[in-house]
């Protein structure tokens, strides 16, 4: 039996999210938020005040600090609020409203692996490069 390494963010245990979360931005949450800041953007600072604990919101994952288990639990953060982040991070604009943050899907959970599918076939085609959205917060990849 092959043990999997135990994924971890910021030092502590990463947990995926069972359930999703229903968060409200206020205008007063946009106002208190911070560009190119995680911790801090009107997401985080809406999640903070209703769940009461360290948040970090980036384009595809939001993470918030579970104080009774010590770890953080991972949730995909919606096309809908990445989107209002790269805004917000541009021009401090972010729309209030309800957006709700949706549990890891079975999937994308922590340590489940994908079959590769075929092979390279060697047909000489040139991939394509990738486009990565510039002034924006930095990925979750490079806050570890």
């Amino acid at each position: 039996m092959k043990k999997t390494k135990q994924s971890t963010y910021k030092g502590l245990p990463l947990i995926d999210a069972d359930e999703d979360l229903n968060i409200e931005v206020f205008k007063s949450d946009v106002s208190k938020s911070k560009k190119n800041d995680p911790a801090n953007c009107a997401a985080a600072v809406a999640s903070k005040r209703i769940l009461k604990t360290e948040v970090e919101v980036h384009i595809s994952r939001t993470y918030v600090k579970d104080p009774k288990k010590k770890a953080w639990i991972r949730f995909v953060t919606p096309a809908s609020v990445g989107r209002e982040i790269t805004s917000f991070d541009r021009s401090s604009i972010f729309e209030p409203g309800k957006y709700v943050l949706k549990a890891i899907s079975p999937s994308q959970r922590l340590g489940v692996r994908t079959k590769r599918r075929g092979i390279d076939t060697g047909t000489g085609k040139k991939r394509i490069k990738a486009h990565i959205t510039a002034n924006i917060r930095e990925s979750a990849k490079n806050s570890k």
